[in-house]
């Protein structure tokens, strides 16, 4: 944090963030003021210990996997999904204006109440962000698994010309 704004308020109110906290047989003398500089600013979580070594690893997975190769594996599946959707008669964002591990599709309004509980009967999880169904598909997705998304897709959409014809 900018030294300018280590005087600041933070977004969240967590009792590790107070003055005295480091001190656990003090803990019930609740104190209002802050941790000082920007220790004032760190997550409840932070006295987690045990989340460290899971941090670690998954750090250590990250930089042997490479940020670039996990990131064109999950742009080959939301390029992958956009197609579905593209062929469903959706309209998905164009690939220059997502990243490769998201996908916005834009819904009709016949469908946007109820496509998110539909999807989830297919074991299939997204949501719904204004107009828009959020995908964001990760590295142990399938092909099967975009299958099962089309599918899911197809019947809602299906059922939704059925109810727009009756």
């Amino acid at each position: 944090v900018a030294e300018q704004h280590r005087d600041g308020v933070p977004i969240e109110q967590n009792w590790i963030a107070r003055a005295g906290s480091e001190d656990f047989s003090r803990l019930v003398d609740y104190r209002d003021d802050y941790q000082p500089g920007a220790r004032r600013f760190d997550v409840g979580q932070r006295s987690h210990l045990e989340l460290l070594p899971m941090a670690v690893a998954a750090l250590e997975q990250l930089g042997e996997w490479g940020v670039e190769r996990i990131a064109d594996a999950l742009a080959g599946v939301t390029d992958s999904v956009a197609n579905v959707a593209a062929a469903l008669g959706l309209d998905p964002m164009p690939s220059d204006q997502r990243g490769p591990h998201m996908l916005g599709v834009r819904l009709p309004d016949t469908v946007r109440t109820r496509i998110a509980a539909g999807l989830a009967a297919a074991d299939c999880y997204a949501a719904v962000r204004g107009e828009m169904l959020r995908l964001a598909p990760h590295l142990h997705v399938t092909d099967a698994d975009v299958d099962r998304l089309a599918d899911a897709l197809a019947r809602i959409l299906s059922s939704d010309r059925g109810m727009t014809r009756g």
